[in-house]
């Protein structure tokens, strides 16, 4: 069984994070919501989450935003970061990436697509050296920015 997670979710749409929520919490673990830029950061004054899921576009801070913020702080700055945006500017993701992100998931999302990417920046599909309950060096574990989706895209009807 694979250990439950701590996720900060990072999304000013509400609807949005009930969905996150749902899909993370049905596969085991704890879920935390904040609405904006300024409230992930006071939740990371008191939380050191084992991921954070951000969207990119929100009110009163970007995604990139929180990220450079994240990997300032020692405390933090091995937390892996996905983020979940309708963006799909191929310049965008290569500054995300150079800031820090560890996977980039298009919006609308794939519950499957959505489940190997946070085991994969976590470590839960590979094997670390300190048990299931180490994290694994983010540094040392580069995942693909992005993931291929080709299985989630919608299929024609059958007439």
């Amino acid at each position: 069984m694979k250990p439950s997670l701590t996720i900060l979710v990072v999304d000013d749409s509400q609807p949005m994070c009930a969905i996150l929520a749902a899909i993370l919490e049905a596969a085991g673990h704890d879920v935390v919501l904040t609405h904006s830029v300024s409230a992930a950061r006071r939740a990371l004054a008191a939380l050191s989450p084992d991921l954070i899921l951000t969207d990119y576009n929100m009110p009163g801070g970007k995604g990139v935003d929180l990220v450079r913020w994240v990997r300032t702080r020692e405390v933090d700055d091995r937390v892996p970061i996905i983020v979940v945006s309708s963006e799909m500017n191929a310049a965008l993701h290569t500054r995300m990436a150079r800031a820090g992100v560890d996977q980039w998931i298009a919006k609308p999302i794939c519950v499957a697509s959505l489940i190997a990417a946070v085991d994969a920046v976590c470590g839960l599909d590979v094997p670390t050296s300190g048990g299931p309950s180490a994290r694994p060096d983010r540094r040392a574990f580069t995942p693909p920015i992005a993931a291929r989706f080709s299985d989630c895209l919608p299929r024609a009807p059958i007439t």
